[in-house]
């Protein structure tokens, strides 16, 4: 593949993912002016493009500074574009490789485990009478945190540090990564969105999260009470934990004789993702993650099992 071919592919990735004619053109520019300082100064190739790092870049920067004068918001500006095309070339080539994958089939989890584990939550089999007069109040709840794990790759981190100004109830937008550099707009299937709705609503309005306020979307419950919980020194709904969370799962494993995690949740929709043929940058994005590196042992898993037919 060519420098054109490649840049006119990260073209199509950027138009893809929703970038701005405009911020395609600079892009664009300083990517090509890079190669071609990269062809004439440093006699380099395409296939060891793989090789260059943040070092290349800053050569190439210091170069421009030595003959024209730029603002160092310009020269950063130039660091992220040509960043930004290596990282997406360095990826294309890695997901070629084909070491080992350290994933194994009960890393995901199964078909039967997600329908057992949907259907335990909905049900009151093995439950106290406690427990069953809560239940009612918690189903909706506990199906929609499993839901944004499975559908959608929530980690356990993104769920507790989603709070009302990241969830547009009226579009069925969420934006999770509050503590991410790369914060995402995910859009709710017809179905969640009603769930959303259903489980919002289903909280008294005296202890239900504002809209637009930092009170975090999932908070906890007391069976004792028969109620939503109030945290008094916050002065706002309590919030569901991260041990809350995996808690929940773990009573839900044993009622149903399966074994569940927010990791074997979010791994599957990694395995659906890649089925369903959306580009590996395309799910970086989606997780937000900061590096496509961390895809490689599931890109590797999954060609195993296609190689094998079992997906």
């Amino acid at each position: 593949m060519t420098f054109d071919q490649l840049t006119e592919e990260y073209h199509l990735f950027m138009r893809k993912n929703g970038r701005k004619d405009s911020s395609i053109t600079r892009y664009l520019y300083d990517i090509n002016s890079f190669l071609n300082w990269l062809q004439t100064h440093q006699n380099v190739s395409k296939s060891l493009l793989k090789e260059l790092d943040s070092n290349d870049i800053e050569q190439y920067l210091s170069s421009l500074k030595s003959l024209k004068r730029y603002k160092n918001s310009t020269l950063k500006q130039k660091y992220i574009h040509i960043k930004s095309f290596l990282d997406y070339f360095n990826a294309k080539i890695e997901v070629n490789k084909d070491p080992s994958s350290n994933l194994k089939e009960n890393n995901f989890a199964t078909d039967e485990e997600i329908h057992k584990l949907l259907s335990i939550i909905k049900s009151y089999d093995g439950l106290s009478e406690n427990q069953a007069t809560g239940r009612p109040y918690i189903i909706n709840r506990n199906t929609l945190l499993v839901h944004f794990m499975l559908y959608y790759g929530l980690s356990v981190n993104d769920l507790v540090t989603l709070t009302m100004k990241n969830v547009n109830l009226g579009t069925g937008v969420i934006t999770p990564g509050k503590d991410s550099l790369l914060p995402r707009q995910i859009q709710l299937s017809k179905d969640d969105q009603k769930l959303l709705f259903a489980y919002y609503k289903e909280i008294p309005d005296i202890l239900r999260p504002q809209q637009h306020s930092d009170h975090s979307l999932f908070i906890a419950f007391d069976f004792a009470r028969k109620a939503f919980r109030w945290d008094y020194g916050l002065d706002a709904p309590k919030p569901f934990t991260k041990v809350a969370i995996q808690r929940m799962l773990q009573k839900e494993n044993k009622r149903a004789n399966i074994h569940v995690t927010p990791t074997t949740l979010r791994n599957r929709f990694i395995l659906n993702a890649l089925r369903d043929g959306i580009d590996p940058l395309q799910i970086k994005l989606m997780l937000g993650l900061k590096s496509p590196k961390s895809l490689y042992p599931y890109i590797n898993f999954f060609n195993e099992l296609a190689s094998k037919n079992k997906i």
